[in-house]
């Protein structure tokens, strides 16, 4: 038999390897976009947390749009809350949230960078 070998059942070509035939797999190509902050942030919390998500989306070739699409949601809401809290008056680089025991916690825009 030669170095490679296709296999007309499941369709994949194998590469001889010492005594074993490995099948020759890639992963899809993925449209490079900037994943930017929260992008980055949430490849680093599934990939600690939701380790199954991520090995799907790694191996599917669908991470960086994945990333890049989350990163696009956290911008727009970070615009929105921002825009908010401009037309209530309050300091755009300062966020009130309350808290329990109903005081208020002060959040500054570098707060949100951690």
């Amino acid at each position: 038999m030669g170095k490679y070998i296709f296999d007309e059942g499941n369709g994949l070509w194998y590469e001889l390897r010492g005594d074993y035939y490995i099948p020759c797999l890639t992963v899809p190509a993925e449209e490079e976009k900037p994943i930017g902050i929260w992008g980055q942030r949430h490849l680093r919390y599934i990939r600690t947390e939701h380790k199954a998500l991520y090995t799907e989306l790694l191996t599917s070739g669908r991470l960086n749009t994945y990333l890049a699409d989350i990163n696009e949601q956290a911008t727009e809401q970070m615009l929105l809350l921002t825009k908010t809290n401009e037309r209530r008056g309050a300091n755009p680089a300062v966020f009130s949230y309350p808290v329990k025991n109903s005081f208020v916690k002060q959040l500054t825009f570098h707060d949100f960078l951690i």
